[in-house]
């Protein structure tokens, strides 16, 4: 198999490509529910995984105030409480960044289930703060939906995401 070639010059752009991957992933999976009617109720949080791999894979790469303005760009899409998601993205990379060292050189089975806790602790707090805004207790069987589905498709992210990774950002 031929390796991706980008010259060296292109330090830069090979540095931005994990964030313009995971912002890929945060319009493709806002996108997503217009496009398939039946995820309307549960678009796939694509980006939480990818900011759990990079945050566990190239910490540096994954900025927490770019990830604060990507959550905001989110929030105004999807008419959610201004700085929700961007709070959500921000404190999955922060406390990924915190644990590294659980998470680096491990096996893919302790990845998918580190990012499983992340994601279902995230997604339980999402829950609670949106019920208390509305003043009243949200279905939950959406979100469990939606965070089975993420899980499903997590596994061909990080496939994606370790492509990347060993050929062009390393």
């Amino acid at each position: 198999m031929m390796a991706l070639i980008i010259p060296p010059t292109s330090d830069p752009i090979r540095k931005s490509i994990p964030f313009a991957v995971t912002l890929g992933l945060l319009l493709a999976g806002m996108a997503l529910p217009s496009s398939i009617p039946a995820l309307q109720p549960m678009p796939p949080l694509l980006a939480y995984g990818a900011v759990y791999y990079w945050s566990v894979h190239r910490a540096d790469l994954m900025p927490l105030p770019l990830l604060f303005l990507m959550g905001l760009l989110a929030d105004a899409v999807l008419r959610l409480p201004f700085g929700f998601s961007a709070l959500s993205l921000v404190l999955i990379a922060y406390f990924v960044q915190l644990q590294r060292p659980i998470f680096t050189d491990q096996s893919y089975r302790t990845l998918w289930l580190g990012f499983a806790a992340i994601l279902s602790l995230t997604l339980a707090a999402q829950w609670l703060v949106l019920s208390l805004v509305m003043r009243q207790a949200l279905p939950w069987a959406p979100l469990l939906l939606q965070g089975s589905l993420t899980l499903a498709l997590f596994p061909l992210l990080v496939w994606l995401q370790v492509l990347l990774h060993r050929h062009i950002v390393t």
